[in-house]
């Protein structure tokens, strides 16, 4: 019986899958990797290997539900840092494609 609960998929709402979620956007966002790439085969492959009771989530669920708590979070992250600011610069490359 104990051997059942451990290999039981975790929910999408269990904190253990919650921080897998943001680990790999947060992995997605650093290496500029496209979010399809939740849906590959080897990346779900991957994720079995690294822990067979995270059941991975499809594109549009990170689209709808981790991405938007990310944004926040790093847009209010920012602006905090910019509030305290006594100056601000910004710069941009326009030579770059």
């Amino acid at each position: 019986m104990q051997f059942q609960t451990r290999q039981r998929k975790w929910e999408n709402n269990d904190p253990r899958a919650k921080d897998m979620h943001f680990a790999i956007e947060e992995m997605i966002a650093i290496d500029n990797q496209p979010i399809s790439i939740v849906e590959n085969a080897g990346f779900h492959r991957l994720m079995g290997k690294a822990e067979a009771r995270y059941s991975m989530p499809g594109r549009n669920f990170m689209i709808s539900n981790i991405i938007p708590v990310i944004y926040t979070t790093v847009r209010d992250t920012v602006q905090r840092e910019v509030d305290l600011a006594e100056h601000v610069s910004f710069t941009t490359d326009i030579w770059t494609e």
